[in-house]
């Protein structure tokens, strides 16, 4: 695109280039992010045990954090189960940020 105008005129050209890139790493963020978030709550959603208070369970849902806070709020055995579960979702949603955008990169490059 920027090659087919005059050389006065090359920024203009590139400026739409540089937004649409921009755009689309905020955009792709916002995504990873998103299914990010959602893999890491399904996921320690189930390792809460039942009974608890439903403000709790957003809490444990919602952040790594709030999931080490109510764990301290367990007995032994759940506390250890709930940060484990947390640990392991948190990781599980970090992969899926790595891995998707890393092999859609492979395929495009091939």
């Amino acid at each position: 695109m920027v090659g087919s105008v005059p050389p006065e005129r090359a920024g203009s050209a590139a400026s739409p280039a540089e937004t649409a890139n921009y755009l689309g790493g905020a955009l792709g963020l916002a995504v990873l992010g998103t299914v990010s978030s959602a893999i890491y709550s399904h996921r320690v959603g189930g390792a809460l045990p039942a009974g608890r208070d439903a403000a709790a369970t957003e809490r444990a849902r919602e952040t790594v954090a709030g999931a080490a806070a109510e764990a301290g709020r367990l007995g032994a055995g759940g506390s250890a189960a709930l940060l484990k579960a947390a640990h392991s979702a948190f990781v599980s949603g970090c992969a899926v940020e790595v891995v998707r955008p890393a092999t859609s990169r492979c395929r495009t490059a091939a």
